[in-house]
């Protein structure tokens, strides 16, 4: 299964970019060395076993999603890579929101409200994060039953656990949190979540600018005419290597944050792999070079 031209644009790329690639494969194998390496972990204060399986899934997912936006930047792909980028974004600031030594969320700037009782440790946070899944799970659930054609596809007794589930941790986080996290699994919306963890800037360079290829809003991003008004339209079925090197250089410190905030809290000694890491990101380029 093949676009045209694909064979011609990887080969170019993997030429062009080789450089930057090599560093790709070393961020990714850093990553991926916490899980295979056998290195043991020295978790911080306040991160139970809860805490600490929780944020090694969302490291995993976050090393899956850097591979899939090499791929595809391999490949040509930007705007398939840009979409694996948006979604990486949002799994850093999981993984911060998580094992952060401290959070103060903000709304528009505002601090947001304490709630008496609920402060948000790195624990609590965690259990924020589940609970939000759960009645995620609650609501895909209700959906269906509303939806004709679809109460079959999901057996009465998995139903019936996916709301016990919501149920216990709306105990759990209590009825204020559990109606702030309609915002979301920190109670807040993505762009007041990146603000409040310093990623703003990161927010509108990444997340909101990669969102048309989401949402499908850049059509007009595959089509081309030339300046002569008798000229056909053409179309971008075929790869490019528009893009692309922007793309996997932004994933790249995406990933390199998350593995920053696991080696503080998780005591995986990536310290000064990480940093030599960071400077090597920041030297790798933007643009694809002539040649």
């Amino acid at each position: 299964m093949w676009l045209p031209h694909e064979d011609k644009v990887r080969g170019l790329i993997r030429k062009r970019l080789e450089p930057e690639l090599k560093i790709a494969s070393a961020i990714l194998d850093l990553g991926t060395g916490i899980y295979t390496s056998g290195t043991p972990m020295k978790p911080g204060k306040g991160l139970d076993d809860f805490v600490v399986v929780v944020a090694l899934g969302l490291v995993a997912k976050a090393c899956k999603q850097y591979r899939a936006i090499g791929e595809m930047v391999e490949l040509g792909l930007s705007e398939v890579a840009d979409s694996n980028a948006r979604m990486l974004f949002e799994t850093m600031l999981a993984v911060h929101f998580i094992l952060r030594p401290r959070v103060i969320l903000k709304r528009d700037g505002k601090k947001l409200a304490a709630i008496k009782g609920k402060p948000l440790t790195t624990k609590f946070r965690t259990s924020l994060y589940l609970a939000s899944d759960a009645f995620n799970g609650r609501k895909l659930a209700h959906g269906l039953l509303a939806t004709p054609g679809l109460k079959r596809r999901m057996s009465k007794e998995v139903r019936t656990e996916i709301v016990r589930q919501a149920t216990e941790w709306e105990t759990e986080i209590g009825p204020e949190w559990a109606k702030r996290l309609k915002e979301g699994y920190a109670g807040v919306k993505v762009i007041n979540l990146a603000e409040s963890l310093g990623f703003e800037r990161l927010y509108h360079s990444i997340y909101r600018i990669m969102s048309s290829g989401v949402h499908a809003t850049d059509a007009t991003g595959h089509i081309r005419l030339d300046d002569d008004p008798k000229a056909e339209w053409r179309f971008g079925a075929a790869p490019s290597t528009d893009g692309i090197a922007n793309t996997l250089k932004l994933a790249s410190l995406l990933l390199i944050k998350i593995l920053e905030v696991a080696d503080e809290r998780l005591g995986l000694g990536l310290k000064a792999r990480n940093e030599k890491l960071l400077g090597e990101v920041d030297g790798m380029r933007i643009d694809l070079p002539e040649s």
